[in-house]
């Protein structure tokens, strides 16, 4: 009878350390099951982030193809935000403003004096979104053109101008103006 009663009490101890192993074991599986859910969540995130930047990439690709797939009839515009050294610096090294280029700007109203002079010799013509103050316009060398009156397509750090709106904005200016512009701003420049 004592060895029955042993026997069933150690089978009681046994099913009692069964159910902790087992409870343990759900424990441990439950643990690593929601910590693998964690990471598969985490990474569905990084790779939709992923997916919305290849999108970008794509647009701006397509916009670049739709600015140089007829380059005859567009004019090519190298952005800056503003006129100030800091951002003359970083865009710059960027696309490389040489001479002859046009640029398209989005507030020339905020300017350095270094700017002007390291793009006096390089840029004739500046196409601008705000339209710059009077006291700028008369101080900068740069003929000014509207944005608004320009069919455009931009991306990062470059737009193309459909030519035709573009001359046309041009011929609009009145020409006489303008050579009186470039007259008074070369007297300025000596």
């Amino acid at each position: 009878m004592w060895r029955l009663r042993h026997a069933h009490s150690l089978r009681s101890r046994l099913a009692r350390k069964d159910m902790l192993i087992y409870e343990e074991t759900q424990r441990r599986l439950n643990s690593s099951i929601y910590y693998h859910e964690q990471k598969i969540k985490s990474l569905l995130r990084q790779l939709a982030n992923k997916d919305n930047v290849i999108l970008s990439l794509k647009d701006s690709a397509d916009r670049l193809n739709m600015m140089f797939a007829d380059i005859k009839e567009n004019i090519l515009l190298k952005k800056l935000p503003t006129l100030t050294q800091k951002s003359y610096k970083i865009y710059n090294s960027l696309i490389c403003i040489q001479e002859g280029d046009i640029l398209l700007v989005s507030n020339p109203n905020e300017y350095s004096e270094y700017v002007v002079n390291e793009l006096r010799e390089k840029v004739g013509i500046i196409v601008y979104k705000t339209a710059p103050n009077k006291s700028v316009m008369e101080f900068l060398p740069f003929i000014f053109l509207d944005a608004s009156g320009i069919e455009i397509i931009e991306d990062r750090f470059y737009a193309s101008a459909k030519r035709s709106s573009f001359e046309s904005s041009l011929k609009n200016k009145d020409m006489l103006s303008i050579v009186l512009e470039i007259y008074k701003k070369s007297r300025d420049c000596f």
